[in-house]
């Protein structure tokens, strides 16, 4: 059994759990002695321990990833071949968003609408920006995400 897991999720339980704890306005229950709403209150605190380890491990993540490559090209013999592969890779994904912007956003709007589809993927780049910065604030930071929305007077 992997004792140093255990552990070290233990260590980070307790430094989430501390800094949680640290945050609460109010360290009183909130139930107000109510037996009813304890384990509410349990799941509520394990709610915020958890989101505090989440969001450890997504800052963790890029720095796992890199880590990952630079080994996968450590371990590589030919290196040319390598970068060929991962150039063509690139040059094929770059090929697939334009196929799929030419084709289907302007060849299928414009056979199916009969109208000019520029008109209409001059609005989609805003909409494809915001959905990515959404999804990417929404994983790593939500007080960013929320700034980012009153910024843009969405909300």
């Amino acid at each position: 059994m992997n004792f140093a897991a255990i552990v070290v999720f233990a260590i980070a339980m307790g430094v989430a759990t501390s800094k949680v704890v640290s945050r609460m306005t109010n360290k009183t229950q909130l139930n107000d002695n109510n037996p009813d709403l304890t384990f509410v209150d349990l799941l509520v605190e394990l709610d915020r321990i958890l989101g505090v380890m989440i969001i450890w491990v997504i800052m963790c993540t890029p720095f796992a990833v890199c880590s990952m490559i630079i080994s996968a090209i450590a371990i590589e013999e030919d290196l040319a071949k390598l970068f060929t592969i991962v150039g063509l890779l690139m040059g094929c994904t770059w090929v697939a968003f334009a196929l799929q912007y030419i084709v289907v956003y302007c060849g299928l709007y414009t056979l199916l609408v009969r109208k000019n589809p520029f008109t209409y993927t001059n609005h989609l780049l805003p909409a494809k920006i915001m959905v990515r910065i959404c999804c990417d604030m929404l994983c790593s930071d939500r007080r960013l995400f929320i700034c980012i929305f009153v910024s843009l007077n969405v909300i």
